[in-house]
């Protein structure tokens, strides 16, 4: 059934959920699931029916009210969202999409983004290494225009070791907007490679991919073969590095060092 939903044959979804909860209508996972599956289908009215029952059944999760509050916030019935949002966050605080979803409401509402993430920072007090959360804060700031704010959340995350691809494209998106220099920098420099902030794609010195995260790993190596980058001879000379966007072997970089240093 997830199967059906991924591929966006959300009616057969709905069909398959609903055969389900027919056969054991006192499956609770399965008609959180129906909700789930109505509402992305826009049948909203009927999901938040679902949801709703659901919710009066069996003991309430953080799941169940973020459900809830997507049904309402679909039939535009903003203020009971907010607080099944509230309630989902309550339960637990580290449901980054539920934090964005009850600032985003709140920001509609008030206009103050202060205002909009004051229950994401609490959280963020709390959990000062959740990734997820942290990146929902910039993304946030950024869509409020302050991009600077936005980096600045990011920016210590960023630098860690083996940081994660996702947090180092949030980082980088909020750095093009003001310096884009800084989010060239993000690229991973490791083993002999450099690793893109956007895809996660790592190349050798010679322009090889030789990783691609995004691809499944049966294929990954197949379709590492069929992306590389044009790489140019480099060398330092001067204190500093020179590249020539040309195929010339041999290139005397040392000699350069002397006509540079001269016209100096």
């Amino acid at each position: 059934m997830a199967a059906y939903a991924a591929l966006g044959r959300q009616s057969e979804a709905v069909a398959a959920y609903r055969r389900l909860v027919t056969l054991a209508p006192d499956n609770h996972t399965s008609s959180h699931a129906l909700a789930a599956a109505l509402i992305a289908a826009n049948q909203s009215e009927e999901g938040e029916n679902v949801v709703r029952q659901t919710l009066s059944r069996t003991r309430p999760t953080a799941a169940l009210h973020h459900t809830h509050a997507r049904s309402l916030i679909a039939l535009e019935r903003f203020d009971q969202a907010e607080l099944a949002l509230r309630e989902s966050l309550r339960l637990e605080p580290r449901r980054a999409d539920a934090q964005d979803s009850l600032a985003q409401l709140v920001w509609m509402r008030t206009g103050d983004i202060g205002e909009a993430t004051e229950v994401l920072d609490q959280a963020l007090e709390r959990y000062r290494h959740e990734d997820a959360l942290w990146a929902t804060k910039a993304a946030l700031l950024q869509g409020a225009g302050d991009a600077r704010g936005a980096y600045a959340c990011l920016a210590e995350h960023a630098a860690r070791d083996q940081t994660p691809p996702a947090l180092l494209i949030r980082t980088g998106l909020a750095a093009l907007e003001f310096e884009p220099a800084i989010a060239l920098a993000l690229a991973q420099n490791r083993n002999n490679g450099l690793r893109c902030i956007f895809h996660g794609w790592k190349f050798d010195v010679d322009g090889h991919c030789v990783d691609a995260p995004t691809e499944p790993l049966d294929r990954r190596e197949a379709f590492a073969a069929r992306v590389p980058v044009r790489s140019h001879p480099s060398g330092e000379t001067a204190a500093a590095v020179a590249s020539v966007s040309a195929s010339i072997s041999g290139l005397p970089f040392s000699r350069w060092s002397n006509a540079a240093m001269s016209s100096a």
